[in-house]
């Protein structure tokens, strides 16, 4: 209440409140937590008195933010946006105006298909810089839609003769979203959700001022071990309350590559890494997110993608599809003596009280991802046919091709299925298991993609012999 009065108190006040943080006594913890709340109430004037002991309060606020109090926890990674907002303010940063869509939520829906360089030099990392130009007006990267946002106007920074805002924001750039990723990993719903729109809400209004290798440090130090965390926390059993909130997440991560996807577009690999992770994971919710995000991306990008783009993205397509084939139904029940590739396979007799020699949630799951990949990939194709080189319309091919010969030969596998059938796997079925869908949704894509192949070359007043020998066969 008497923060307008002190003047040269701040350096004891806070280092007596640093002290008392690193403390496990929960009073004073609280008492520290009260006293940051009180300076924070107002306006920014408060801070401004600070000047050089911010960094003092930005420590306070790291340490409270990891609070097991939830209320200490939410109060300190809000008041941490304060900061940076108030920082970013002194030194002049500029500030990108967020994209319309950001407001209203998830901007992919999910389809419903059931079934029963990082920079290792810790120098390189302390002598990052942020380029702040003042006094002149730059253009940010051009973003993907077809309305560029415009940059919002900033006064001239104001500087302190004892102050360089600007460096101390720079310095603690990765601490501080650090700290806001940590949350988003929190398990408790409330800091996970103030976290992620603070994580990204700075990510997109700031990240115009990053130079390339920060945004390095941001992908592979920041944003790639949050969503690692986040698909462990799910594959160990440790479920987020609200799934939404993970696509939420996606979502945003989505959106910072298409916000600044020309400084971003060395990072596409990254990107698509830390989406097929998701995807991967063997949690049906999960993969449908990180196949959502996949497709979200790719309608998007895909009238930017130049061929390096495409070549990357389908390779991971393929990846994708060949590592979600579920081949452990063809290796169900077979004898382990059985190691010659084309040996005969003897199935024991089906009794209730066999066991499947895989997990049948993880199988489930992979049945389900392969037949919204196909779907991913016809949508793919409807928007970009004509992009595509004809060597990444072989590739696709074969890839599908891959996942229909697999539909295939399990589903002649009569007794295979009775067996797996019998011995638990979709045993509430009233028919036997089996691959149908996949086999004619990935048979009946090809044929699409070589008609749609077929069309392109006839109206540039050529036939494609191999083409039309398909058909006629």
């Amino acid at each position: 209440e008497s923060a307008p009065s002190i003047k040269s108190g701040w350096n004891v006040i806070l280092n007596v409140f640093a002290r008392a943080s690193e403390e496990d006594d929960l009073n004073k913890i609280r008492i520290v937590h009260a006293g940051i709340q009180k300076l924070m109430s107002g306006d920014s004037s408060s801070l401004e008195l600070l000047e050089e002991d911010i960094v003092l309060l930005i420590n306070i606020l790291l340490k409270q933010a990891k609070s097991q109090m939830e209320d200490v926890a939410i109060n300190a990674i809000v008041n941490l946006g304060k900061v940076v907002s108030f920082l970013a303010d002194k030194a002049n940063l500029r500030k990108r105006a967020r994209r319309p869509s950001q407001s209203e939520g998830p901007a992919f829906q999910q389809e419903d298909v059931s079934a029963n360089k990082t920079l290792g030099d810790t120098q390189q990392r302390e002598v990052l810089t942020i380029e702040i130009k003042e006094q002149q007006q730059v253009t940010e990267p051009s973003n993907t839609g077809a309305e560029t946002p415009k940059e919002v106007e900033r006064p001239q920074a104001i500087t302190s003769k004892y102050v360089n805002y600007a460096e101390i924001l720079n310095q603690r750039w990765v601490l501080i979203l650090t700290c806001f990723s940590s949350g988003v990993c929190d398990l408790r719903p409330n800091i996970q959700g103030k976290s992620l729109e603070l994580l990204f809400k700075v990510l997109l209004e700031y990240g115009v001022n990053f130079i390339a290798d920060f945004w390095i440090v941001l992908f592979n130090g920041v944003l790639k071990q949050m969503f690692d965390e986040i698909n462990y926390s799910v594959q160990a059993g440790r479920s987020f309350k609200d799934m939404n909130f993970i696509k939420h997440a996606y979502q945003y991560l989505v959106e910072i590559f298409l916000s600044y996807y020309d400084i971003l577009l060395p990072l596409q690999q990254n990107l698509l890494d830390i989406i097929s992770t998701a995807i991967d994971v063997n949690d049906e919710p999960l993969s449908k997110i990180g196949i959502n995000a996949l497709k979200y991306l790719t309608n998007k990008c895909g009238m930017r993608f130049k061929t390096d783009e495409w070549e990357v993205l389908l390779n991971s397509l393929n990846r994708i599809v060949v590592k979600n084939i579920p081949t452990q139904l063809m290796e169900a029940l077979r004898p382990r003596e059985a190691e010659a590739p084309h040996q005969a396979v003897v199935l024991p007799p089906p009794t209730p009280n066999s066991r499947l020699n895989f997990n049948v949630k993880s199988c489930v799951t992979k049945c389900v991802v392969q037949l919204l990949l196909i779907g991913g990939i016809r949508d793919l194709l409807e928007l970009h046919f004509s992009r595509l080189e004809e060597r990444f319309i072989v590739q696709i091919l074969q890839t599908l091709e891959l996942s229909y010969k697999f539909a295939k030969e399990f589903n002649e596998q009569i007794y295979l299925r009775y067996s797996l059938w019998k011995n638990g796997f979709l045993s509430d079925l009233k028919h036997l298991p089996g691959l149908l869908k996949q086999e004619t949704d990935s048979l009946a894509c090809q044929i699409t993609i070589r008609y749609k192949h077929f069309i392109f070359y006839r109206e540039k007043g050529t036939v494609r012999e191999d083409l039309l020998n398909y058909f006629l066969r």
